[in-house]
């Protein structure tokens, strides 16, 4: 048997949301660890800070219409979308909303950077002979 198995002591799988009581993400979280792990064959005990990776294509048009799918889909977003915000929300986002609002805002605006980070870059082009203008 091949333990799941954490970055760091102490041994054992990544926990669920919850602490004690939690359950919350536990499959995913097994799912994970064997198609990451397992199946990518690189589950290793010696080793804990391997990542796997497994690629899993679906030939949906085997199952049904790729036109009745995407109508699906679509109207699951659209019901997912429909259900009211949390307190201090405007919208309810579908996963990946957000990071499209960010590329299309940094698109638009550009990309901020800390002072901090802008003098390191400076700093970094100067020590290779980079001609940098802050």
């Amino acid at each position: 048997m091949i333990p799941m198995i954490s970055m760091a002591p102490p041994r054992g799988a990544i926990l669920p949301f919850g602490g004690k009581k939690g359950y919350r993400g536990y499959a995913l979280g097994v799912l994970a660890e064997i198609l990451g792990g397992l199946l990518g064959g690189v589950q290793d005990a010696e080793n804990p800070t391997i990542n796997g990776f497994t690629l899993i294509a679906i030939d949906v048009s085997a199952f049904q219409p790729l036109s009745e799918f995407s109508a699906l889909v679509n109207d699951l977003g659209q019901y997912l979308k429909s259900s009211p915000p949390a307190p201090g929300f405007t919208e309810v986002l579908v996963p990946g909303e957000r990071d499209f609002h960010i590329r299309d805002e940094r698109t638009r605006n550009g990309v901020p950077i800390d002072e901090a980070t802008w003098q390191g870059i400076g700093k970094a082009a100067a020590s290779v002979g980079v001609e940098w203008k802050l």
